[in-house]
């Protein structure tokens, strides 16, 4: 991020939030993660008048680079059930596009080890596309681990003798049509005697090119859904046991719109019925809560026809 924008706001009132820690570290953190969790934070300084906040937005971590995609967005009819897959039970598509979810593991030196999932596909029209959505979904998996905030210290944990686990416990294909699947991961992270600290990524990925459908090209107006959620229309469905004492869902939207000034996106999922949005807090128990709208309610501000 260039030093002119920490510059231009400096001197504005600001919001101090707390800054994050590991797992197990004891200290205090409320700061809600805004962006899809694959990206090494950055303190950024956004003017929201009148006010101004501090608000950490993910940046690329170090050298490494997340699977890419500059294909423009793709339409396709609506699949009214999502295809659901955790089992290894082969899935498909409206166009016979078939799939499992692979497992692998990756070792991580000694006893720590990370179990990874995510889906391959067998059949697509192209082969060449299908070999590279495999290879995405697969660094995919990977990447979320590696250099998600509260994991990227794996290795200096394994340097201090403490033993990393990483584990996907599901991964599933909630949405599929000719055009474009939406994928989520939920995992779970431990080291040492610490508590295992629950996570969840999810992706979009393009059938047509194989790469990965970025938020800013899947939304039109992602403020107009973040209306939705301020205004108490999008429904909690799942979240961790503590979350709802924990949130404050005013900040939490604000920080939100501040992030979209950076393309940082709300971490999004789709089903056959309609869109889930994950708020994740940045608390030592890793609380998450998973709000949905039915398409009718999300649909017209898509680029996409789900």
């Amino acid at each position: 991020m260039k030093k002119t924008a920490f510059a231009a706001a400096a001197a504005a009132a600001m919001i101090f939030l707390a800054s994050c820690a590991g797992p197990g570290s004891g200290k205090e953190f409320h700061t809600l993660f805004t962006g899809e969790g694959t990206r090494a934070p950055e303190t950024v300084i956004v003017t929201l008048p009148p006010e101004t906040v501090i608000v950490t937005v993910p940046v690329p971590a170090g050298t490494a680079t997340p699977p890419e995609d500059t294909a423009t967005p793709v339409t396709s009819e609506r699949v009214t059930s999502a295809p659901e897959n955790t089992s290894g039970t082969p899935g498909t598509s409206p166009s016979g596009a078939a799939f499992e979810i692979a497992d692998s593991t990756l070792s991580l030196g000694g006893s720590s080890s990370a179990a990874l999932k995510y889906p391959v596909f067998s059949e697509l029209p192209s082969e060449t596309v299908r070999k590279k959505l495999n290879e995405q979904l697969a660094e995919m998996a990977k990447f979320d681990f590696q250099y998600n905030e509260r994991c990227k210290d794996y290795q200096d944990r394994i340097a201090e003798g403490q033993k990393v686990v990483y584990r996907t416990l599901s991964c599933d294909v909630t949405f599929m049509n000719d055009a474009f699947i939406s994928v989520r991961w939920s995992a779970e992270y431990t080291a040492g005697n610490s508590d295992p600290l629950p996570l969840v990524f999810a992706h979009y990925m393009n059938l047509s090119t194989g790469k990965e459908i970025k938020p800013k090209d899947l939304f039109s107006d992602i403020g107009s859904v973040l209306d939705l959620l301020a205004a108490g229309k999008m429904k909690l469905v799942e979240s961790t046991k503590n979350f709802a004492s924990e949130l404050d869902l005013e900040l939490a939207v604000k920080q939100f719109r501040a992030g979209i000034s950076y393309n940082t996106y709300p971490v999004t999922y789709m089903t056959g019925e309609g869109l889930v949005l994950i708020v994740s807090l940045d608390n030592p128990a890793g609380d998450f809560g998973e709000y949905f709208a039915d398409f009718g309610s999300v649909g017209k501000y898509l680029k996409v026809t789900p």
